[in-house]
């Protein structure tokens, strides 16, 4: 009886023990080879990430910045490529995306995937680029739409108008195409002063309002100069826009063509950089400075003139003046 209690915990034992066995072997299949694989055929790095996709990433159509990959492989913005890496055994049933994608499995290919984002190398090749020659290579030289003054500009955003994406947004496609994008910042890489505080300089010396101060103290469409006879501009001084009348584009809109024609012009505002206090508020105390004393006197007795009692007419009885829509009547 003891021999058969015997034989049978052996008999268990032994099929517990296959089990194992055939566990433990088919866990080691699924461990090896295909794209699943996390170390390389020379036992270093990975062999995962864009290297082991199962369908080529390429940036033909963009770069998917919510998933970090190429838009060409992005199965969780379009659905219609999963049967491809499925059919790959380049799937990760536990995360629903390519086991070459899936960074929680393997934390690792994340920065594989990062080197592919046209921004970061773009970044990586201004940087090299700095190290190198101790200027940055991005700026006006590296976009791809030549920046042109033919448009004015743009003081708001400190950038040609012909080049400025958040005023003009049918420009974004261009700059994309041509991987000068940050996509953080929504601008160009190549204007992005936040990601590379250097570019503001290079991008400053092609404004008209900047070279023309720095030549003359002063712009050059200002069309006058501070004169000892300020008396010279009474009756001529705008007092509403602040600036002489001879240079006034918005009482006389033909002085814009001339304004345009010399780079001195803020498409954002509609009115000469020059006079542009919103994006250049220093000027305002030029211009201030300018206007003629005459003028000051003028205004005041205006403002004092407005500001008097209406003297009683000698033929007639004051009236009183009572609410719109009631009958009036005479003072006695």
């Amino acid at each position: 009886m003891q021999e058969r209690r015997w034989m049978s915990l052996v008999i268990v034992c032994a099929i517990v023990a296959c089990f194992s066995s055939v566990g433990c072997e088919k866990k080691a299949d699924s461990g090896s080879g295909g794209p699943t694989s996390s170390s390389g055929d020379d036992g270093s790095g990975t062999s995962n990430g864009p290297a082991a996709s199962a369908l080529a990433p390429t940036l033909d159509k963009g770069w998917c910045s919510g998933h970090g990959v190429p838009e060409s492989v992005c199965t969780r913005c379009n659905e219609s490529l999963i049967p491809q890496f499925k059919d790959a055994s380049d799937w990760c049933a536990e995360h629903n995306l390519p086991e070459s994608q899936c960074t929680i499995c393997r934390p690792e290919i994340k920065a594989e995937w990062a080197k592919l984002d046209p921004a970061n190398a773009a970044k990586e090749k201004a940087g090299a680029s700095v190290s190198e020659s101790g200027t940055s290579s991005l700026g006006p030289a590296s976009s791809p739409i030549e920046p042109t003054l033919d448009k004015g500009w743009c003081g708001g955003h400190g950038v040609p108008e012909s080049v400025c994406t958040r005023c003009n947004s049918s420009l974004i496609a261009a700059f994309k195409e041509a991987s000068d994008w940050c996509e953080e910042h929504g601008l160009p890489e190549s204007q992005c002063v936040i990601c590379h505080p250097e570019v503001e300089a290079e991008w400053l010396k092609l404004n008209p309002a900047a070279s023309n101060q720095d030549q003359h103290g002063d712009s050059r469409s200002m069309g006058t100069t501070p004169v000892d006879d300020e008396s010279r501009f009474a009756g001529k001084w705008c007092s509403e826009h602040g600036v002489p009348e001879s240079v006034c584009t918005r009482c006389n809109s033909g002085l814009i063509a001339g304004f345009k024609a010399s780079n001195d012009w803020c498409g954002e505002h509609g009115l000469p950089e020059s006079q542009c206090t919103i994006c250049n508020p220093k000027v305002r105390e030029k211009w201030v400075a300018m206007r003629p004393a005459a003028t000051n006197a003028i205004d005041d007795k205006l403002k004092g003139i407005l500001l008097e009692p209406l003297a009683p007419h000698p033929d007639r009885r004051e009236r009183s003046v009572v609410p719109s829509g009631c009958p009036s009547r005479e003072l006695s």
